[in-house]
């Protein structure tokens, strides 16, 4: 009677539990990269919405204050601030009005890596200008290029102040190529 349990066969063999857990580990080998990949998409677009945000806030600020606002941008370290003055480091707490920190644009993986504003071209620092009142660009249009790994999106300031943002590489889902 016991000998009749037993060969009903109830459960799994140990080599199909091998055979099994092999097959998943294949699956989830193929799939890392893609997933890898799409997780670093997915932050750069985040960023870049969000560094978008920041600047139209920065031309809000301008619009309602009737003065001159700007988005500095630095690369060491990786930060962004708005202020009225011309000049304005993001460690000096004085001269900001708005600051990038706590925005999630920036992280330890989206680094900035270049700022081109007014025809400047620069890995260092940078600045976009809007106009008190009108709130456009003026004298202050460029963009900003993000970079994760091996993908960068850059986020275009237009003359009008207008943001859009697209990739210097090849097209990805949700991006255009600039």
């Amino acid at each position: 009677m016991q000998k009749d349990r037993f060969k009903r066969g109830r459960g799994f063999t140990l080599i199909e539990l091998m055979v099994t857990i092999c097959i998943v580990l294949i699956l989830v080998t193929l799939g890392a990269p893609s997933y890898t990949t799409w997780l670093e998409q997915t932050r750069l677009k985040n960023s870049a919405q969000q560094l978008r945000l920041f600047l139209r806030q920065a031309q809000l600020i301008a619009l309602e204050s009737d003065q001159p606002v700007f988005v500095h941008f630095f690369t060491q370290p990786d930060c962004a601030t708005i202020s009225h003055l011309p000049e304005c480091p993001c460690y000096l707490p004085v001269c900001q009005l708005q600051h990038t920190q706590g925005r999630g644009i920036f992280t330890p993986h989206i680094r900035l890596a270049q700022a081109t504003f007014s025809g400047v071209v620069s890995t260092s620092s940078g600045s976009a200008r809007f106009a008190g009142g009108s709130g456009l660009a003026s004298g202050g249009a460029g963009s900003v290029l993000l970079r994760a790994g091996q993908r960068d999106i850059r986020v275009i300031l237009s003359p009008l102040g207008r943001t859009r943002s697209c990739t210097p590489q090849a097209a990805w889902p949700g991006v255009v190529a600039c």
